[in-house]
């Protein structure tokens, strides 16, 4: 998969798949990660390893096709990826 602007419905249909399985530990991250004064969580997904963030739920145990990580603004920002 490329860094490509348009989404591919592919794609789209595994991640929601996933997505049913992992929303409530998402949710409860999101909350952790506020509550710890990061105002702005984003979790990047990927099929690969990423640079950024931390291994949130890795897809492999609990048979995901995804891995889910847990970020937040301040380091996209320092990153300059937005």
């Amino acid at each position: 998969m490329f860094n490509d602007p348009e989404l591919n419905g592919k794609y789209l249909g595994t991640i929601s798949q996933d997505f049913v399985k992992v929303a409530d530990t998402l949710k409860e991250a999101s909350y952790q990660i506020r509550k710890a004064g990061f105002e702005f969580p984003i979790f990047p997904i990927s099929k690969e390893q990423l640079p950024i963030g931390q291994v949130l739920i890795p897809g492999g145990p609990m048979n995901l096709e995804w891995n889910y990580y847990a970020s937040f603004l301040d380091e996209f920002l320092q990153r300059e990826l937005v």
